[in-house]
């Protein structure tokens, strides 16, 4: 049998094989899950890859929520534009986000990423979103907001975008691309929004599409800092080398 999809016991907030692991160049290696089981995952298959088009040199700062919480932040600074990734996991409904395993049914990785025009002049910030299972790429298709696999009428959900339409620079392929064109000074926005289980109906899709970043870090935040205390190991998200 595979477990590989099985949510955690509630008594810890993850566990060993189940923890997304955040790269210095913003990839994120995560449990395999119920979603994307249908596009080639199986036993052998440990991880996915979701890759967002950030910067591959190294990065300004890469830093814990508090020195001390699992929502993994990231800068790095690219022809006049400073990136910032943040990734959290959080839940639908009212399930306590630090009871959380990423391949929990109702566990949803959140990944915000921010360019901000640091020039003088007029820059253009651009990032993808890019799923491999294994190291096998997924043809993605973005449909009114929603990331499936390309051709699929009926196939998982794979994600939600927020972003303005105008963000939006192909939406075919093996990488969904968007890109700003900013006034100096200037940032915007994107959040991506991953179930690690099914959406098996519109209401689900609907909760999903209703989730706001920033409210749901604050509540993650708030939740880990009154559960002090868990090991690292235990988290839902970690880096996936050593900060030091």
């Amino acid at each position: 049998m595979d477990t590989s999809f099985a949510p955690a016991a509630p008594a810890a907030a993850s566990r060993p094989g189940h923890t997304v692991r955040v790269h210095a160049d913003g990839i994120l290696t995560v449990p395999t899950n119920a979603v994307t089981s249908p596009w080639g995952v199986s036993q052998t298959v440990q991880h996915l890859r979701y890759a967002f088009g950030l910067p591959t040199n190294a990065p300004v700062r890469r830093w814990l929520e508090d020195d001390a919480l699992p929502i993994c932040q990231i800068s790095w600074e690219k022809e006049g534009i400073r990136y910032t990734q943040k990734v959290l996991i959080t839940t639908t409904g009212t399930n306590d986000p630090t009871t959380a395993s990423p391949a929990a049914d109702d566990a949803v990785l959140l990944v915000q990423i921010t360019g901000h025009n640091a020039a003088t002049e007029y820059a253009t910030a651009s990032a993808v979103f890019e799923v491999k299972v294994g190291d096998r790429p997924l043809n993605l298709e973005l449909r009114e907001g929603l990331v499936f696999v390309a051709g699929s009428k009926d196939g998982a959900l794979l994600a939600a975008v927020d972003i303005a339409s105008e963000g939006i620079a192909g939406t075919n392929g093996l990488q969904l691309r968007f890109q700003g064109h900013m006034p100096p000074g200037t940032s915007g926005s994107m959040t991506i929004k991953i179930p690690a289980g099914r959406l098996e109906n519109q209401a689900a899709i609907d909760q999903l599409r209703d989730l706001e970043f920033e409210e749901e870090f604050r509540r993650v935040k708030r939740l880990w800092k009154e559960r002090p205390g868990v090991a690292r190991e235990a988290w839902p998200v970690t880096w996936a080398e050593s900060t030091k």
